[in-house]
């Protein structure tokens, strides 16, 4: 099976769509602790902590994947 430019292309502009999805959802939990700090009547949420710290890794992933897409996409046409 070979790959496509155009193939690539639509697979790093779907990683940039989920990148910026999972951005959101961090930014909404991040946001949601905030409002709670130094509030004694706020219980303590640790979940969205850990949903943070796994939408980051999420993220993380899907930037490398995107790198090496473009990695690939780069050495194609520079043949």
């Amino acid at each position: 099976m070979e790959i496509t430019k155009e193939a690539l292309n639509r697979e790093i502009e779907r990683l940039d769509g989920k990148i910026a999805q999972e951005l959101e959802q961090m930014k909404h939990y991040a946001e949601w602790i905030l409002e709670r700090i130094g509030d004694p009547e706020s219980a303590v949420n640790y979940g969205f902590s850990r949903s943070i710290a796994n939408t980051e890794t999420t993220v993380r992933e899907y930037l490398a994947r995107r790198e090496a897409f473009r990695d690939i996409l780069s050495s194609m046409e520079k043949k």
